[in-house]
């Protein structure tokens, strides 16, 4: 069976609600694309640190971890069944926003390194403390931007 099949499948043995949340994030993947693609940062900025509002309630007592990985497992699903490949920072806008429907607020890091000489960059999400759409492994190779005192940038540069 060709990997578009085997998609195709997997897709289809959905829960309503699962198919829900894979339609929803598919459609906030081609939001953050379209705006990260064709307008001014300037534009899309204060999503960066803004939740939208909570209508008045949070559903946090009622989401488990599980469920919360759930969200994200489904979320990466539609990252990688976009008709454009999606980097991290369009992953972690998408979820951000996705996860702060929902009552989650989560923060956004972003991080660089150098690989070969050249600087590499990565986004992540935490949700009280913890990381959750990444592997800490990943993470630790990176140096997290807003931590990084002039000395400490300097010293990258050597």
């Amino acid at each position: 069976m060709s990997k578009i099949t085997v998609n195709i499948v997997k897709i289809f043995s959905f829960s309503f609600y699962e198919y829900r949340i894979f339609t929803q994030s598919w459609f906030l993947y081609l939001k953050w694309d379209l705006l990260i693609s064709f307008f001014n940062y300037k534009y899309w900025q204060s999503h960066l640190g803004y939740s939208s509002l909570l209508n008045g309630h949070s559903n946090k007592q009622t989401i488990t971890p599980v469920f919360l990985h759930k969200i994200i497992q489904l979320n990466e699903k539609a990252g990688r069944n976009h008709f454009r490949k999606m980097n991290c920072l369009r992953r972690c806008l998408c979820q951000k926003e996705q996860l702060s429907n929902i009552g989650f607020i989560c923060s956004l890091h972003l991080g660089v390194k150098f690989v070969e000489g050249k600087l590499a960059a990565h986004s992540w999400l935490s949700l009280n403390g913890e990381v959750i759409n990444d592997s800490p492994d990943v993470i630790s190779t990176y140096e997290e931007l807003v931590n990084l005192t002039e000395a400490k940038a300097l010293s990258l540069f050597k």
